[in-house]
């Protein structure tokens, strides 16, 4: 019983940790990252899964689309951020 409960103790810090990076980490998007952002906010403005240079099929299309859900919801790119230390932590204790 004693070992469960300091799983959860490291899973609530983990899930600390990820939520302050991903709140005081600087908003600086670039290479791959970028063209995600672009292709969420294409699929979330409803253009489809498209770049400046049109459809692609370069990049897998779920991460995008997770993303899009958040943008579609009203989350900005910090509540994005949020979302996926939280996804990200549940993904790795399951």
């Amino acid at each position: 019983m004693r070992r469960l409960h300091f799983t959860w103790i490291l899973v609530a810090a983990g899930v600390a940790a990820r939520f302050a990076w991903a709140l005081a980490a600087p908003a600086v998007v670039f290479d791959d990252a970028a063209s995600y952002r672009a292709l969420a906010h294409s699929l979330a403005e409803g253009r489809g899964y498209a770049s400046a240079a049109g459809p692609t099929a370069y990049w897998t299309p779920g991460w995008p689309a997770w993303m899009s859900l958040l943008y579609r919801l009203g989350a900005g790119d910090r509540g994005v951020a949020l979302a996926s230390a939280l996804l990200g932590a549940y993904v790795e204790n399951s």
